[in-house]
């Protein structure tokens, strides 16, 4: 091979053009001292790879091409670095054994907005320290593994949706809500495998059913205060160790009980029931205390004992009690005054005791104790062996009120009277004491003969 002179010589800082390229080109490939032009021989490659004179071109816009396409290269093995300021397509892919590199951080991209790749196949994306965006706007970012391993903590900006499973062993943050996607469809947690611990400021929502499920075992919940929020149902045990406030009241359809006989109390001495609707207090065999000061019972109120077989009922100041036998004592005060009607047990005929009297008592009585009178017309009666008698020693004048005895009638001895004042001189009777008066004053205002008539 002969040698090529140069067309041109290029200065630092030159600008090489289109004209001065083509003409060092054409100079190479009709030089004579190249055996007649530039071929496959002294190009140093493989045979066939170039076929005609002028297989290297630069066009008016200073691209290395052919119009045919057949007189392109179809391979170049570059031992060093290639660098090219312009668009390089390679349209049957480029293989690198080693790393492609942007000229410029954080600048560009691989693919445009229309024009993308299909697939990336890559062992990672993104490096340590460094935020890594996904974009797809509106369309989904689907990835098919079978198994995605996020390392370090990652922001998700939109939604991740993951049709497998997603494990997250160092947790996950969410700066909204974490949703199923479908309606009392998915889980938290199995059966088997369960969170520790929910920390949560609400439980539920409005007007859907909450169930807690724990089978045999407790659901244990640790809290300052636990607030439920309007109706709620609970179909097994609730068990409180602290206080329970239900500010819109408890309805239970079982009984509520205290975990220890004859200990707790409904209320306190300071915070009372208004009222207590039940249709029984207390129970058989067991006292019921009632400590108050007064019980006011409402007017009408009924004592109902053993199914109506004593009843004591309040209407208009007064307690009737119907049925049975009232047993006991009863102290009314002096002022006290038995209501027109109050009925009482007839006691059998002559009782002779301080038990209430009835008025067929008092009928029977004096039906028993009725006969003729004795003796005759003013003449005082008297119990003549069982019967009514008189006698005319003995009269009572019903006009002016007074009694007589005869002059023959004796007064039995002892019998006694009032002891009139000294001096009384009238017909009164003078008794022993009057008598020894007057003696001891000398007679004074008495003639003896009244003495002597006395004591005769």
């Amino acid at each position: 091979m002969g040698t090529v002179s140069r067309v041109h010589t290029f200065a630092a800082g030159d600008i090489l053009t289109a004209a001065e390229l083509n003409a060092e080109y054409d100079n190479l490939l009709t030089s004579s001292a190249i055996n007649g032009g530039l071929d496959a021989t002294n190009l140093g490659v493989t045979a066939g790879q170039v076929t005609a004179s002028k297989a290297l071109v630069v066009d008016a816009s200073r691209n290395l091409a052919h119009a045919t396409g057949a007189n392109r290269i179809n391979n170049l093995a570059l031992s060093g670095t290639f660098e090219s300021t312009g668009l390089v397509t390679a349209t049957a892919g480029i293989t690198s054994g080693a790393n492609i590199v942007s000229d410029t951080d954080s600048t560009d991209n691989l693919g445009t907005t229309s024009i993308r790749w299909a697939n990336l196949y890559v062992d990672s994306i993104g490096d340590t320290g460094q935020a890594l965006a996904i974009t797809a706007g509106a369309n989904n970012v689907n990835v098919t593994a079978g198994t995605v391993a996020v390392t370090g903590a990652q922001t998700v900006s939109s939604t991740l949706g993951v049709t497998g499973l997603l494990t997250a062993t160092a947790g996950v943050t969410s700066g909204s809500t974490i949703k199923s996607d479908t309606d009392s469809t998915d889980d938290l947690g199995t059966t088997s495998v369960r969170w520790a611990n929910l920390y949560v400021d609400s439980i539920g929502d409005t007007g859907q059913a909450l169930a807690v499920t724990a089978g045999a075992n407790n659901v244990n919940v640790t809290a300052g205060t636990v607030a439920i929020t309007g109706a709620q149902t609970i179909s097994s045990t609730l068990g409180v160790t602290g206080l329970t406030t239900a500010t819109g009241g408890v309805t239970s359809g079982g009984n509520i009980v205290s975990d220890t006989d004859s200990t707790d109390d409904l209320g306190t001495t300071s915070v009372r029931w208004a009222n207590v609707y039940a249709d029984s207090l207390g129970d058989t065999g067991q006292d019921l205390g009632i400590a108050a000061t007064t019980v006011n019972l409402p007017s009408g109120f009924v004592f109902d004992y053993d199914a109506a077989d004593v009843t004591i009922t309040h209407s208009a100041n007064t307690l009737t009690i119907a049925g049975g036998t009232l047993v006991g004592t009863i102290n009314p005060d002096a002022s006290s005054v038995l209501a027109n009607g109050v009925t009482a047990t007839t006691q059998s005929a002559s009782d002779n005791s301080t038990k209430v009297a009835t008025t067929a008592y008092a009928d029977a009585a004096a039906a028993a104790s009725a006969g003729t009178p004795g003796g005759s017309n003013t003449h005082v009666q008297f119990n003549n062996s069982g019967a009514f008698g008189g006698s005319a020693n003995l009269t009572f004048d019903g006009t002016n009120l007074t009694a007589t005895l005869s002059a023959t009638s004796v007064l039995a001895n002892g019998v006694t009277a009032t002891t009139q004042s000294a001096s009384d001189n009238s017909t009164k009777v003078a008794t022993t004491a009057y008598v020894e008066t007057a003696v001891a004053s000398g007679g004074a205002g008495a003639a003896f003969s009244e003495f002597l008539l006395i004591g005769a």
